[in-house]
């Protein structure tokens, strides 16, 4: 069964999913999920910010009848395009399940701090103080929840939410982001998991503000998520994998590797560069003329993804961060022996 804003995925558990169109940092579709059993609700993140998407979502959520006062909300992760109308929907005391970190780092000082961390890793990457100040930007489209009006649970590892008589566990898979969490119902094998396995894209990794090798923490991720064999995955973008999740995980880690490889290899090319060209030389556009032809949150996301290989081969001593040169930047030289 189909409608506008929303489609009918499975009868037991009964699972509808509303695919939010979203225009902020670029076009982008995400999903929600609705699951209901008995009278109770359980919606797995809350969309993108924006009128277009708050339409949408209120639109499907009365179509399909939810209850609003038996609703509880899952994040998978606190993006923006998961967690933008988390304000703007819920009733007050609504529970919000999310992970501890997730809370606290968009909780001041905090959230502030990690703005500020993100900006000095891009200039030290080679970003001029400009462009550092557009990532940056895009590194901040962040919702901040009304803790105050509604009632934010921290979950972790092996801890279970109930929806009606169903029971689904948490399992913490952070790499696309340090607060990152899957949901399983292990009596259906179905899983819910955020940005962690996609196929319209390959996850984009996140440096994580503790400094932690968030490369080598995502792949281990995976691999847990492969141990429980999902018969259905659900992810935050695209459309339901059934089956396939094993050979998809498989996919993204050989991709991984592959960019990794490419990373090293243009650093072992140019002694001495700086992160950013080593951003633009793997993206292709070596020539800056082309790299600025990319719109700031494409150029975003391939330092980001740069910066965390970097940081997981400096990490492994294959790769050598050289001291800050007086302009501030730090230069990188493949370890002897490459």
């Amino acid at each position: 069964m189909t409608r506008l804003h929303y489609r009918l995925l499975c009868q037991d558990p009964l699972i509808y999913s509303i695919h939010v169109r979203f225009k902020n940092l670029g076009d982008g579709i995400s999903n929600i999920y609705l699951i209901h059993d008995e009278d109770e609700w359980l919606m797995i993140d809350a969309g993108a910010p924006g009128e277009q998407s708050y339409g949408i979502i209120t639109r499907a959520l009365q179509e399909i009848g939810v209850d609003m006062s038996k609703l509880k909300l899952f994040l998978t992760h606190q993006h923006f395009d998961h967690s933008g109308q988390v304000n703007n929907i819920l009733l007050p005391h609504t529970p919000i399940y999310g992970a501890a970190i997730g809370f606290e780092s968009r909780r001041p000082p905090l959230a502030q701090n990690i703005n500020e961390l993100f900006f000095r890793r891009m200039l030290a990457m080679g970003s001029s103080p400009q462009d550092a100040q557009s990532y940056e930007a895009c590194n901040r489209e962040t919702i901040f929840i009304n803790e105050a009006r509604f009632n934010p649970i921290a979950v972790s590892e092996g801890d279970v939410i109930t929806v009606g008589k169903r029971s689904l566990y948490v399992y913490e898979t952070p790499g696309h982001s340090p607060d990152s969490l899957s949901l399983f119902d292990p009596d259906k094998s179905i899983l819910f998991c955020g940005d962690h396995v996609l196929t319209i894209t390959t996850p984009a990794i996140d440096a994580f503000f503790t400094g932690e090798d968030s490369y080598t923490i995502y792949l281990e991720s995976l691999q847990k998520v492969k141990t429980l064999s999902p018969r259905f995955t659900l992810p935050g973008h695209g459309s339901p994998i059934a089956q396939g999740s094993l050979d998809r995980i498989d996919e993204i880690i050989t991709h991984k590797a592959e960019r990794r490889r490419v990373v090293l290899r243009t650093i072992a090319a140019y002694p001495y560069c700086t992160g950013e060209t080593v951003a633009r030389l793997c993206s292709k556009r070596g020539d800056p003329k082309q790299w600025y032809k990319l719109p700031a949150v494409a150029r975003y996301y391939m330092l980001l993804e740069t910066f965390v290989m970097i940081q997981t081969l400096v990490a492994k001593g294959i790769v050598q961060r050289l001291p800050l040169s007086d302009d501030g930047v730090y230069r990188l030289k493949a370890a002897g022996g490459f």
